[in-house]
């Protein structure tokens, strides 16, 4: 069998705005099994799991389960909280899966988490969701742990396991996120040393979380030029078509660019969906200086 993430990667399908739009992260530690559903199809409480999808769409947060690259089991187990628009993830500990449903999803988890010292490192290991996953995820995460040692998470479906390996590097001091894809054991140090420096490795970058798919286009085509989120802001996007967009960003130089979103069928979306299917992909046609 073929691997849908090969055969994207040797049509060189474009990975660029297939980043999660979600401005925060909720991950919730769950070493057992995931279904395909993750978080609702494992061992945790189902109406806990219902209960916590929704919480987290109102929220805008991306809802995982995590677990460590060898899978072992503590006896209290982690949660993470990163609210919509802050430079830290706060951690805390539960046994009883009911107490999830107390924990604040905005500033106020300050009170109860404790920040993080270093970045997160996420590694889609869902395999039950596309094989991909398991066979070439699996043991990036567990070469990246040896690298961050505690740093590192295996966590469900993030989007896009065509692209895999999927790595999401979350900054500690820097908002949002980087979504990569097809990472391999090689670029490991790169990726870690460009987070820990406030920087994204563009050549490997899907885009930034937070934001629209033709947002992540524009500031993706911005990181190539200066690759340090945190000096780009996004200050206007308006539509030009059904299928186009003019964004204006500031940042070491301002400018104004033109998007456009171009829809066809790719021959393999997944591993488990081996049929034909219409992807969109966003390009940038023009970048013009304010």
């Amino acid at each position: 069998m073929e691997h849908c993430s090969v055969l994207a990667a040797e049509r060189g399908e474009p990975m660029i705005g297939t980043s999660f739009a979600q401005r925060g992260l909720m991950l919730v530690e769950q070493p057992g099994a995931w279904g395909r559903q993750g978080l609702a199809d494992s061992d945790l409480d189902h109406d806990v799991a219902a209960a916590l999808q929704h919480r987290a769409d109102v929220a805008d947060l991306r809802l995982l389960a995590i677990r460590r690259p060898d899978r072992t089991a503590p006896v209290r187990r982690s949660w993470a909280v990163r609210p919509p628009g802050s430079s830290t993830t706060y951690w805390g500990e539960h046994a009883d899966d009911t107490d999830l449903l107390d924990l604040p999803l905005d500033d106020a988890i300050a009170s109860v988490g404790e920040p993080a010292e270093g970045p997160t490192y996420l590694v889609c290991t869902h395999s039950k969701r596309d094989a991909c996953c398991a066979v070439f995820a699996r043991p990036l995460a567990a070469a990246l742990d040896r690298l961050r040692p505690g740093q590192v998470w295996g966590c469900s479906h993030t989007g896009g396991h065509r692209f895999a390996p999927v790595v999401v590097a979350v900054p500690a001091g820097s908002p949002g996120a980087a979504m990569y894809g097809r990472v391999d054991v090689g670029a490991l140090t790169r990726v870690v040393e460009a987070t820990e420096a406030g920087r994204v490795l563009p050549e490997l970058l899907r885009g930034p979380t937070g934001h629209p798919a033709h947002v992540q286009a524009a500031l993706a085509h911005a990181y190539a030029g200066h690759p340090v989120p945190g000096d780009w802001r996004v200050l206007d996007v308006r539509e030009t078509g059904p299928d186009g967009w003019r964004i204006t960003l500031a940042g070491p130089s301002s400018y104004d660019l033109e998007v456009v979103a171009e829809t066809r069928a790719e021959p393999m979306a997944s591993c488990g969906k081996p049929e034909p299917s219409d992807q969109t992909h966003y390009r940038v046609l023009s970048s013009a200086p304010r």
